[in-house]
């Protein structure tokens, strides 16, 4: 959402299963009632075929949107900036390459764009054999961004990919809150604080506002999900998958995911 648009993001490709794809995107002015023809983000064709990518907005009409990009060897994080709600994007630029050669190819990043304009990205990575979650921000609107700073402080060795890119906002003092996993552990880091273990578990989202943080996951087939200041741990009913969390200017927090082929929405309470 941007001040005077919906914008929507998903991979299309004509053959589809991986062979072939393009981050494109389509923008409604009228509150969804009448959609633009897609566009492609990535300016080297099929270079975002793998799928994984996301897109925030800061306010305003700026939208970054990052992806996996395989336009040569290895897998790289790239990204490309709005303007203007979506109508027209710059060019591709690097946000990240990994001196392995390669991040971890199939966890999807995750983008914020914060209200004095920052861009932040956060992704796991791939470094000697250890696939472990990384942050870079962009101070000057995506053109360059700084050193990726490691989250946590151990490792997780592993010679495959957990499917599994985490979650992360940033707060309005610029404080940074990430949740995300190392091995079958969920793990929360906040600014100015240590890695802290949340549960076992995987692919957690996280929404903050001033006063709190929430965490969404699931274990098993069941979701589970707590309020970091308040610690304690809760089961929301019925299994579900492809959670989303989102906290409302009213401070409710909303958990939206899949559950046997609908969309839910329920409030954490």
């Amino acid at each position: 959402m941007t001040k005077g648009s919906i914008v929507i993001s998903a991979i299309l490709g004509e053959k589809g299963r991986g062979a072939d794809g393009d981050l494109m995107v389509w923008r409604s002015t009228d509150g969804g009632k009448q959609w633009s023809e897609g566009r492609a983000i990535n300016d080297v064709a099929g270079a975002a075929r793998e799928g994984l990518h996301s897109m925030a907005s800061g306010g305003g009409e700026t939208i970054f949107a990052t992806w996996l990009d395989l336009r040569g060897k290895g897998t790289k994080i790239y990204g490309s900036l709005s303007l203007d709600g979506g109508v027209t994007w710059s060019r591709n630029r690097v946000v990240y390459e990994s001196p392995s050669g390669s991040v971890c190819e199939c966890c999807h990043p995750s983008a914020f764009v914060d209200h004095r304009g920052g861009i932040y990205v956060m992704f796991r990575n791939a470094m000697d054999g250890n696939r472990d979650m990384y942050l870079v921000r962009s101070k000057d609107g995506g053109l360059q961004f700084g050193l990726a700073e490691k989250l946590g402080t151990g490792n997780w060795f592993l010679n495959a990919c957990p499917m599994d890119g985490g979650s992360f906002t940033v707060k309005q003092d610029g404080g940074v809150v990430a949740a995300w996993r190392r091995e079958g552990d969920l793990y929360l880091t906040s600014a100015g604080h240590a890695e802290r273990r949340i549960a076992t578990g995987r692919q957690p989202v996280v929404a903050a506002n001033d006063k709190d943080t929430w965490i969404a996951w699931t274990e098993g087939k069941a979701i589970r999900w707590m309020n970091s200041e308040r610690g304690a741990i809760h089961t929301m009913g019925g299994e579900a998958a492809f959670l989303s969390l989102a906290v409302l200017p009213s401070g409710k927090a909303l958990v939206a995911g899949e559950r046997n082929g609908r969309i839910f929405v329920e409030e954490l309470k």
